[in-house]
């Protein structure tokens, strides 16, 4: 799979608070601008889902039923029904400005799903490569419990937890992932596209996954 090749949505340069990356007081609002006066962070990229999916675009994958995309009170909402099937959303190709360098991938979201056996994954697309599952997080990492379903065939194994995802009752948390770290080793003028992907097996249904935004930010010279 690979990302798309749609234009990217707003951008913005921000940080106001300190920190290393942008929290929800440093959002530009879904495509606002605003100064980077935390040390250079700088937000390039940022979907807030307050319409539809946004800039994202919908793929479903295996099994008979996929889970449903919508849009519930600001969130990009993955349906977990107790129907086998596997789909996706996934951003435009972003292309990284240059000269930037310790390049974050950051969302905020939260997940209701069968623990073990229904989950959300996180994929990212380097030069519209294939997308790959993102393993290594700086924050907010899968959780212990997985997913008992191949995202791929959605062959269904009876042991839980076969792959990795966020599974579980999960309150509100956000998630990082470093992109200028192996094994992505992102630099200035490369792309990205980001991938959500809901995978479901035949079971019991739950409240799904709820993704509130999702951003790439940088640090400027």
């Amino acid at each position: 799979m690979t990302g798309g090749t749609a234009g990217q949505g707003g951008t913005a340069t921000g940080g106001s608070d300190g920190g290393t990356a942008p929290d929800v007081r440093d959002s530009g609002g879904g495509g606002g601008s605003f100064d980077a006066a935390d040390g250079g962070i700088i937000v390039f990229y940022e979907e807030t889902f307050d319409s539809a999916l946004g800039t994202f675009t919908l793929e479903n994958g295996c099994g008979p039923t996929p889970p449903v995309w919508s849009n519930i009170a600001g969130y990009a909402h993955a349906a977990e029904l107790a129907t086998l099937g596997v789909s996706s959303i996934y951003s435009p190709s972003i292309t990284v400005p240059p000269n930037v360098s310790d390049l974050r991938l950051r969302l905020s979201h939260k997940v209701d799903t069968d623990e073990g056996y229904d989950g959300g994954q996180l994929l990212v697309s380097i030069n519209n490569l294939p997308a790959e599952v993102v393993t290594t997080f700086t924050a907010g990492p899968y959780t212990m419990e997985g997913s008992n379903t191949n995202p791929i065939t959605c062959e269904v194994s009876p042991v839980p937890s076969w792959f990795p995802a966020w599974s579980g009752p999960l309150g509100e948390f956000q998630s990082e992932v470093n992109l200028s770290a192996a094994p992505f080793n992102v630099v200035g003028g490369n792309t990205v596209s980001i991938r959500f992907r809901m995978v479901v097996d035949n079971q019991d249904a739950g409240n799904g996954w709820d993704i509130d935004w999702v951003r790439l930010t940088g640090r400027s010279p």
